[in-house]
């Protein structure tokens, strides 16, 4: 008999899998992979897990602790996007984008705050980065236990 609420069945990591509220979050990358649209473009798929909701009322957690998707094409038309996330993430210096050691390090440097929005796609709500800024707080050494969890 299968048991689909067993232990060994349920979400690993840091987050749940429901859309986010629109909004500000101070957000992490957890994990990086290359792939392609079903047009054949190259994009890098991001998996943010958030830190912060700053949108919620004050003192109450919102998406804190859930898992953001995120994809960036790697066409000439679309790179103005990847370049804003790396300013967002304080890198300033070229690098060698198609080098997976290096986009991982440059995307794993910093967090950022992300603007959410909601978006409709055949019927369903999803939640999609619009935006990325510059997070100018300080890192919470708390945030590693959540950011470990959110890897796995």
């Amino acid at each position: 008999m299968f048991d689909p609420n067993a232990e060994e069945y349920k979400p690993k990591g840091g987050g749940d899998f429901t859309p986010g509220q629109p909004g500000e979050k101070v957000a992490t990358v957890v994990h990086v992979e290359r792939g392609k649209s079903s047009t054949g473009k190259e994009a890098v798929d991001i998996t943010w897990l958030v830190l912060v909701d700053r949108s919620g009322p004050h003192g109450e957690a919102g998406d804190a602790g859930k898992l953001q998707f995120d994809t960036v094409y790697m066409n000439q038309e679309s790179l103005w996007r990847f370049a804003d996330l790396c300013r967002a993430l304080g890198q300033t210096a070229p690098f060698d984008e198609k080098d997976d050691e290096q986009l991982a390090t440059v995307l794993t440097q910093s967090a950022v705050v992300l603007k959410i929005k909601h978006e409709e796609y055949n019927g369903k709500t999803n939640a999609k980065v619009a935006k990325y800024a510059r997070f100018g707080g300080t890192f919470d050494p708390a945030w590693d236990a959540e950011i470990a969890k959110g890897e796995e």
